[in-house]
């Protein structure tokens, strides 16, 4: 049996791995719960004939993430991060006509995953439309990470992290 890996190492590394293309803060108090980083991705996409003021699209994205390090995840817990993540994130995002969606994504390590979750995690959803998607959608990833069994468990918009995070997982034997 393979041994825990350090959190704090792996986290830093997950950190290492974001800061590419996001904009990280570090220890930050949401409401009551103090998260280890949060990270912010703004892209703007357009497309225009000749010049720039004859727009014939445009298109904006963004993804909020909000990484948590605790030593065990358990229902309350997780029901009170998902619950401050959606409240946060729908505080920051801005609907307009070029807004075509916005992430909210929670990055959880844990010492331990407590197994009676697992199912409450993979069964999670969120999504909000804005003006019947007009302006946009939000949707909620979730990834949990128990370091001491070495696994993931996500919802299913969480799937895409974890694909997007597949070398980093792979190096650190986390399946």
């Amino acid at each position: 049996m393979l041994s825990p890996i350090p959190k704090d190492e792996f986290f830093n590394a997950l950190l290492q791995s974001y800061s590419t293309y996001f904009d990280i803060e570090s220890n930050v108090l949401i409401g009551n719960i103090a998260y280890a980083a949060t990270a912010a991705y703004h892209s703007r996409s357009e497309k225009y004939v000749l010049v720039k003021k004859a727009k014939l699209w445009a298109a904006e994205t963004n993804e909020y993430v909000y990484f948590f390090v605790t030593t065990v995840l358990d229902n309350a817990l997780f029901l009170s991060l998902t619950e401050n993540v959606i409240h946060a994130t729908l505080k920051k995002i801005r609907p307009h006509n070029e807004h075509m969606c916005s992430h909210m994504s929670l990055l959880v390590i844990a010492d331990q995953v407590d197994p009676s979750i697992y199912a409450t995690i993979q069964q999670k959803k969120y999504r909000k439309n804005f003006l019947f998607s007009l302006h946009g959608w939000t949707s909620l990833r979730i990834v949990a990470i128990d370091v001491s069994k070495r696994c993931i468990i996500t919802n299913k918009d969480g799937n895409e992290i974890k694909h997007r995070l597949k070398k980093l997982l792979h190096k650190y034997q986390i399946y």
